[in-house]
């Protein structure tokens, strides 16, 4: 395997010698093709030569045979390059991947470059880390053009560690670039490193395709700094998706402190639905909630677009605004499409579960009311509700609710199993224990049951004969 590799070697590398020549604005480096010179008695072939001279100069004069001979050298110089980094990867005596890239690097073909660019972005990042000086060459080398340079700074990009100084430094020129794709590649690479400054830099820029790839790196940074200087290139743009944007980033950074009141204003004045749908949605992303942003709200609730209705009902469940409870049921009255009746569903099941994280039983029950008025059907609620009246210490009632879940429920779900231990636990709120010990053996007997509800069961049922015992001590005495 080895021998066949190194003559395959040799026989590729006699293919390519390179003559020193001068070449106006590339490298000093012209490459020929041993081949031609054997078929010409060991001469250079002049039409390779002609060739060669068309592409440094840059001139017209390149017909079909020059292109192909072009074509023929450049074919040549990668062919050299995969078998080199194909021995390399096979055997470490011809050196390791990095030397191979990095020796490769140095090719006067540009599109031997790009060929390598891409083997380097498929390269595990520690390996790919090792070749950075030799990216950071080709950026600094006047006389590459501008194609090579723009997939050079993608790989920078891919490849660098975060927050790499010596590459910003450097990518920090090309933002200034008159190019416009150049300017692309450099803030989509500084946004990969994390140049937080030079992607506020970006933010200035009189394109706005530059200006949204800022934008969306500023929300992937995740830097709370950064939303003020959103705000304010908001403020001065006039191009709808560059607004969009930079809500969406703001919902993304999750600064409440400038960005609320922000949205709000925007909430409170505009008259674009879909600006006014995205101010609403990074609202419902970053606010907590107050009766400032409900009241905004309470007016979105109402407007003509369906769209804006539709993600007001959502963003009063994601805040988790209580006061909103009676315009969520009235709304699910009042709506049509069905995914506005979905959606108030959705919100009034989340604002119930977050009252009762809160154990704010009393407001919790409040809103299950409300919410089974337009869904008396939904056995989760009326056993949600029998938690509420369990902790607040009206046992009856709540004992009541839950047999009627229990009923109906189909064994072995979560309800099922969540209303046994309830009404379980309400027995014991009552000082019921040999009630509770009935039902515990009762279940228990049962086949089929999950083995996490019986642990559960039997240590319930430990918990309720040491409470038997120590009433029965306390009686005594």
């Amino acid at each position: 395997m080895k021998n066949s590799h190194f003559r395959r070697l040799l026989t590729v590398t006699a293919a390519v010698i390179c003559l020193c020549g001068c070449r106006n604005t590339r490298s000093p480096v012209v490459p020929v093709d041993t081949a031609h010179a054997e078929r010409n008695g060991g001469d250079i072939d002049p039409a390779m030569l002609k060739a060669y001279s068309a592409y440094i100069t840059g001139s017209s004069e390149r017909d079909k045979k020059t292109e192909e001979l072009i074509r023929e050298v450049i074919s040549s110089h990668i062919e050299l390059f995969d078998l080199k980094f194909e021995l390399a990867q096979n055997d470490k005596s011809y050196g390791t991947e990095t030397d191979v890239i990095m020796e490769g690097l140095k090719d006067p073909w540009p599109e031997v470059i790009l060929h390598i660019l891409g083997k380097i972005q498929s390269m595990p990042k520690d390996k790919a880390g090792q070749i950075i000086p030799s990216l950071h060459s080709i950026l600094v080398n006047q006389g590459q053009p501008d194609n090579v340079k723009i997939e050079t700074i993608s790989t920078l990009g891919n490849i660098c560690p975060a927050n790499s100084e010596d590459t910003l430094a450097i990518l920090a020129e090309f933002i200034k670039n008159p190019a416009v794709e150049m300017r692309k590649a450099a803030v989509e690479a500084i946004g990969q490193i994390g140049g937080k400054n030079l992607l506020i830099t970006a933010l200035s820029d009189k394109n706005s395709d530059i200006q949204q790839i800022a934008v969306r790196k500023l929300g992937g940074l995740k830097d709370k700094t950064a939303a003020e200087h959103l705000i304010y290139l908001y403020n001065r743009t006039y191009t709808p998706k560059l607004k969009q944007d930079i809500l969406v980033a703001l919902a993304d950074i999750g600064e409440t402190e400038k960005t609320a009141p922000f949205l709000l204003g925007i909430i409170n004045t505009s008259s674009d639905w879909e600006q006014l749908w995205f101010a609403i949605d990074t609202l419902g992303k970053i606010a907590t909630p107050s009766d400032e942003i409900c009241d905004a709200l309470s007016k979105t609730f109402r407007h003509p677009n369906t769209e804006v209705r539709l993600i007001t009902v959502k963003t009063f469940g994601s805040i988790r605004i209580c006061r909103a409870v009676p315009l969520l049921t009235e709304a699910y009255s009042r709506e049509t499409d069905q995914r506005l009746k979905d959606a108030c569903v959705s919100s009034l099941q989340t604002i119930c579960k977050y009252l009762i994280e809160k154990t704010e039983w009393k407001s919790a029950l409040e809103t299950i009311t409300e919410f089974r008025k337009i869904r008396p059907d939904d056995q989760s609620a009326l056993k949600d509700a029998a938690l509420c009246l369990y902790k607040t210490g009206e046992y009856d009632p709540a004992m009541e609710k839950i047999r009627q879940v229990i009923n109906v429920a189909e064994k072995n779900t979560p309800l099922w199993l969540d209303s046994h231990i309830l009404q379980i636990e309400i027995m014991r709120a009552k000082k019921n224990f040999k009630a509770a010990i009935n039902e515990i053996d009762r279940l228990l007997k049962a086949n089929s049951l999950p083995e996490d509800f019986k642990k559960k069961l039997l240590g319930l049922k430990d918990t309720v004969e040491a409470e038997t015992a120590n009433e029965k001590t306390e009686n005594r005495r």
